[in-house]
């Protein structure tokens, strides 16, 4: 795997992680490896089965669905990336990953808070440093990439906060908290028409999946309005700790319960390849002796 020297990391990482609860990290991939990881998630949407939700497609669990971007959570950037992020060399991958395609999105936090993934008063935890890293395949600087409000992973409140849109090029990460109040794309009236209305009409068997002509009809209005396709990834380490230890067991509880509840059965590939790259590179895994 081609390391990019040209990668950036302040040295106030961990300072703005707790501070603002986001750090944007400028240079992560290479040209060529945009590239790669678009060309795998497009050939995943076109031609395997997968979810569709905010008028867009999505797949969780994409560590045991996609396995052809297995390589990016042991990219050389994406460990310096963490351990920097997390001040020490003992680092734990979560087995989270989600990949989207032309997703919409709202405000909201990725801690589960309907059902928590961490115990007790956890947002004025110090020790609760569980991140993700946010992959854009595509330059953002047209309000489409991520909104956050600063600082709000240290309360339960959605509401409070300033929104703040995080401008990225193609080859750019953006490290968060997941406690932290964040968005998206928002829709415009066209797409808030068409989740409003179109559910109505196209309804879906599953209650909280997009029936497959509504985001056809979305992908068109795009498409008519020159807007390119939206690549993004999302994965999560975490200091080897607790809440680290909770947010991976209950998260994947959730994937596992919402493909249930859609009747996925799309096809599972085995792991095994990645867990033991991660721990030749001195990562620790979820599940394996944590």
């Amino acid at each position: 795997m081609k390391t990019n020297d040209a990668l950036e990391i302040p040295a106030d990482v961990r300072e703005q992680l707790h501070k603002q609860g986001y750090v944007i990290l400028k240079r992560v991939f290479t040209s060529d490896e945009v590239h790669s990881l678009r060309t795998s998630c497009d050939n995943f949407f076109r031609n395997q089965k997968h979810m569709r939700s905010h008028l867009g497609r999505n797949m969780p669990n994409a560590t045991r669905h996609v396995p052809e971007i297995h390589w990016l959570y042991s990219h050389p950037n994406v460990l310096a990336a963490f351990r920097a992020a997390l001040g020490t060399e003992d680092i734990l991958f979560t087995r989270h990953c989600d990949i989207a395609k032309n997703r919409l999105s709202g405000w909201h936090k990725d801690s589960g808070e309907a059902e928590p993934y961490f115990s007790g008063d956890y947002f004025a935890a110090e020790d609760c440093q569980v991140y993700k890293m946010a992959v854009y395949l595509q330059p953002h600087r047209d309000g489409r990439g991520l909104w956050v409000k600063p600082g709000s992973h240290w309360t339960p409140d959605k509401e409070s906060g300033e929104a703040l849109h995080l401008d990225t090029e193609a080859g750019d990460a953006i490290l968060f908290d997941v406690r932290l109040t964040h968005s998206g794309a928002f829709g415009g009236w066209v797409e808030k028409l068409l989740g409003r209305f179109g559910r109505r009409v196209f309804r879906s068997p599953h209650p909280k999946q997009d029936h497959a002509l509504l985001v056809r009809l979305k992908d068109a209005y795009w498409w008519v309005r020159r807007r390119s396709n939206k690549f993004s990834i999302f994965f999560t380490y975490g200091f080897p700790n607790n809440y680290t230890s909770e947010f991976s067991e209950r998260n994947m509880e959730r994937q596992r319960a919402q493909l249930a509840q859609f009747d996925f059965h799309g096809s599972l590939v085995s792991d095994e390849p990645l867990i033991r790259t991660l721990l030749d590179a001195g990562v620790k895994v979820f599940g394996e002796d944590t």
